[in-house]
């Protein structure tokens, strides 16, 4: 596994960001590579436009390449062991992965030495953009938290573990980093990432950023799963709004 070193946890800790680069092993980065081809093969022959009714995103749970769960339908969404079984039905790894090498670099990155380590699972997404598709496939300027209409969850700082599955630079669809914060300062790009495939990009919630549009001959695929310190459940349901997974280091 590749650690992250205290520059790095500085940096995400005052820009909001920081990049791994090649971070991933051989057989990590095809396990990823081939679940997003999978999962993209299956909602194209489904009929979907990856651009137009997905708008680039593929949640691995949701999208309907598994068959509902038989019973408990969101157990899944708020236990490991519950979570590792389904999840090994898609595709046998991805789960440990998540939970044990991502996991680690959140924690480091979200608690610094501290050690209070409570970290959960809160989102896991592939971001596929089609090629020539640079004029519908660049994502706006925004902050994770901006997806939150309750003002608790926009406060709370996740990190998002942005894994690039193929090499990207700015005329694939990479992502164009901006400022902590709100306002025009915060959309100001400080950095254009051109990185290998293997590489990741944490990112906070409260980061600006945007993503450019895939104008290549290919496919651009990057994995993004998400953390936070605590589980993040609806006030009436008490149900997660995505995932809810405990980690236990």
């Amino acid at each position: 596994m590749t650690q992250l070193t205290s520059d790095h946890i500085k940096e995400f800790q005052t820009e909001g960001y920081t990049i791994l680069h090649e971070a991933l092993s051989p057989a990590e980065l095809t396990m990823l590579h081939d679940e997003a081809d999978l999962l993209g093969d299956h909602v194209m022959n489904q009929g979907y436009d990856l651009v137009r009714h997905l708008g680039c995103i593929i949640e691995p749970l949701e999208c309907g390449y598994l068959d509902p769960p038989r019973k408990g339908a969101a157990y899944y969404k708020i236990d490991m062991k519950a979570y590792q079984d389904r999840r090994d039905q898609l595709t046998p790894g991805v789960a440990d992965f998540l939970m044990t090498t991502v996991s680690r670099w959140a924690g480091d990155l979200l608690h610094g030495p501290s050690t209070d380590r409570s970290l959960y699972l809160l989102n896991e997404q592939y971001i596929i953009k089609p090629p020539r598709t640079s004029t519908i496939s660049q994502f706006a300027w925004h902050r994770d938290a901006d997806y939150y209409q309750d003002k608790e969850w926009e406060k709370e700082l996740t990190v998002a573990c942005w894994i690039a599955l193929d090499d990207v630079d700015g005329d694939n669809g990479t992502v164009l980093i901006g400022s902590e914060g709100k306002g025009d300062d915060a959309t100001q790009v400080k950095q254009i990432v051109e990185a290998l495939a293997g590489s990741v990009v944490f990112m906070s919630s409260r980061l600006a950023h945007k993503s450019t549009g895939n104008g290549s001959s290919h496919f651009r695929r990057a994995f993004m799963p998400q953390y936070s310190s605590r589980p993040f459940l609806d006030r009436t349901s008490s149900l997660p709004l995505a995932l809810a997974i405990p980690i236990q280091f």
